[in-house]
């Protein structure tokens, strides 16, 4: 409860704008790679983006992209519940599992709405969106081979085979209303518009247990790509006060560590306070720290 105490007084201090809204805060882990296919990892990261962005673009809902680390399984939640631990800013967790059936036209999810303290299941139900199969090999074609493919977005976004992730997302969206009816907020985090007011900030990524920090990565904060920024192992740009998200790739990772294959957070920049430390834990998990 600290934290969220602190949490408001930032936002009121800052001169964000604060609304008492009934939106329920979904957390939203890596959409789980179950497909084994090559565009697989692909597929899911932008899965996990679109549903961030439908999401954050309803009336009812405040989702936050969550980074519990590489040996997160949606088959086993026991850590994704030990990593949102005590956390009161989320009602929610949006658990999403590709399924192996992209080759044959269609991507195929199942998701589970789990209680993010307990880790008792809510609902579940499974979502289908078709596509041809000559979109798989052209997204694929498009992706490949590039010296990113996680991060190369505009080419997957305009293919047959994004436009059916992108379906896949609002399809979700629209479900989630007939799984949530009954369900009253309860997270304390309050609603944030952004202001106009544009200002420094800064990251950097550090390994507190290895007592060191990674000075190479990639970064792209609101699809923008600001890895040129890098310097020394922190990161300067320009970014609108309120909700941002972005996407890192470690280059330095310690031995053994098991890190995700793209990390992506969500969070709220605020003009009082704009360095932003990620910490990688020992299992990849991410934990935000602002100064």
């Amino acid at each position: 409860m600290k934290r969220q105490v602190l949490f408001l007084a930032v936002m009121l201090a800052s001169g964000l704008r604060l609304a008492a809204g009934q939106q329920l805060t979904i957390g939203i882990p890596p959409v789980f790679d179950a497909g084994s296919d090559q565009l697989g990892p692909t597929i899911a990261q932008h899965l996990a983006l679109d549903l961030y962005g439908d999401l954050r673009r309803s009336n009812a809902y405040r989702p936050i992209l969550l980074a519990p680390g590489g040996v997160y399984s949606s088959l086993d939640t026991s850590w994704l519940i030990d990593y949102v631990g005590n956390r009161q800013d989320i009602d929610l967790l949006l658990v999403a599992t590709l399924k192996p059936n992209a080759k044959g036209g269609a991507v195929v999810v199942d998701v589970t709405l789990l209680k993010p303290h307990s880790g008792d299941s809510i609902a579940s139900w499974t979502a289908t969106s078709e596509f041809g199969k000559k979109g798989f090999f052209k997204a694929l074609g498009a992706t490949l081979g590039t010296q990113n493919d996680s991060l190369s977005g505009t080419a997957f976004a305009s293919s047959e085979l994004g436009g059916a992730v992108a379906r896949l997302a609002g399809s979700i969206r629209d479900t989630l209303p007939s799984k949530t009816s009954a369900l009253q907020p309860l997270a304390t985090v309050p609603v944030v518009a952004s202001t106009a007011k544009t200002c420094a900030m800064q990251t950097r990524i550090t390994y507190a247990y290895k007592h060191a920090v990674s000075r190479s990565y990639t970064l792209q904060v609101n699809e923008l790509d600001q890895t040129s920024t890098i310097h020394d192992g922190v990161s300067s740009f320009q970014l609108p006060e309120g909700l941002f998200f972005l996407q890192f790739n470690p280059n330095d990772a310690p031995y053994n560590m098991s890190k995700q294959s793209i990390y992506q957070l969500s969070d709220v920049h605020s003009c009082d306070k704009s360095t932003l430390t990620i910490d990688l834990g020992k299992q990849g998990e991410v934990h935000l720290r602002w100064e």
